[in-house]
């Protein structure tokens, strides 16, 4: 999911929450994030700066919970987290770790029970988890993984149980996984799948029931997917009939039930949808009538599964479509506060 796309989150009932909060980072450009309302009519107002600002470019991610937001970022400390609330905002930064992860921090992923979090990294270790609690913050850091990721580490996701870190890199074998538990952190590194993406590896997704591993890339056909299991990868799905334009993929992301794939293309028309089921792709949807401005950088869409999001390299940076089982809408209108700079990692969370 985006980097920066939090999970589906419920109410009480069990049905989807129904508004949501949007958090953008901005590249090079004080306050490096921004957060916006979001919901049925699309851009809502702008919430307040937190009062300790960052300081450089984030890539951010809520909690689970939506209590926390997170943001990595490539200067010292490299992540920075703020308390939030759908009411007030952002609120007090907490502490940074003890142990700070050393190196730019290219994405940041939260586990389904909030009680970790994960930090790809431009140097080696490559790779940092932090103990987290809502309540503390920042706890021990945990060892990193026997076998090194080797090369960035350009976005992580956690499997739906919690029970495996995946991630993407900027060299060969462009994918990794690793077995992962609460208690002792890093396992064991799963077995490469078969057929390696074709290039750097900049985003990945996991479908709602773990059974398909979406990988953009850079290169044709710029979208690999493949199964899984607890077992490791298993085969690669056919490529879509009709490849994303240009052969280079940077976001990508399922819907929440499963029956889509989006992805964020460097080339016209900048944001792609296919539908999914466990036959592999379908028939290339229809493009969004207004195409987003400019190279797409990420894509993300909301819990409920009725807006995709398009961060992109042109102003206005980003753009919003309702989203339904016929495909993209009408565009949703700009933000009225618009963003100073390409957004290049959405997150969304629920108020």
């Amino acid at each position: 999911m985006l980097p920066g796309i939090a999970p589906v989150m419920t109410g009480p009932s069990g049905h989807a929450l129904e508004s949501d909060a949007i958090a953008i980072s901005i590249s090079g450009n004080s306050p490096f994030i921004r957060v916006y309302e979001f919901g049925a009519s699309g851009f809502g107002a702008l919430y307040s700066n937190p009062t300790s600002l960052l300081s450089s470019t984030s890539r951010p991610r809520f909690t689970n919970k939506q209590d926390v937001v997170f943001a990595a970022s490539n200067t010292t400390p490299w992540i920075s987290a703020y308390q939030w609330s759908s009411d007030t905002g952002f609120g007090t930064r907490y502490a940074n770790p003890a142990s700070l992860p050393g190196a730019n921090a290219n994405t940041v992923a939260v586990s389904p029970n909030d009680d970790v979090i994960v930090l790809g990294l431009s140097a080696s270790p490559w790779i940092a988890a932090y103990e987290w609690n809502s309540a503390t913050g920042f706890g021990a850091r945990y060892s990193a993984p026997s076998s090194s990721p080797g090369s960035n580490v350009r976005s992580i996701c956690f499997s739906p149980a919690g029970d495996f870190v995946f991630v993407t890199l900027s060299s060969s074998p462009f994918v990794a996984v690793y077995e992962w538990n609460g208690a002792t952190g890093f396992g064991a590194r799963v077995s490469n799948p078969s057929v390696l993406p074709a290039g750097e590896g900049r985003d990945i997704s996991i479908n709602k029931d773990a059974s398909a591993i979406a990988v953009a890339h850079l290169n044709s056909p710029a979208i690999s997917v493949y199964e899984w299991s607890p077992s490791g990868f298993g085969t690669k799905y056919a490529n879509p009939a009709t490849l994303p334009a240009g052969n280079n993929c940077t976001g990508v992301c399922f819907s929440p039930n499963g029956d889509c794939i989006f992805v964020a293309n460097t080339s016209s028309p900048f944001v792609t949808a296919y539908p999914w089921s466990p036959s592999g792709f379908g028939t290339k949807y229809a493009n969004p009538a207004t195409l987003p401005a400019g190279q797409g950088n990420t894509v993300g869409i909301n819990r409920a599964g009725d807006a995709v999001i398009v961060g992109h390299l042109t102003a206005p940076f980003v753009t919003a479509y309702p989203w339904s089982p016929s495909g993209f809408g009408t565009k949703y209108a700009n933000p009225a506060t618009a963003l100073p700079a390409n957004s290049n990692t959405p997150a969304l969370a629920f108020n």
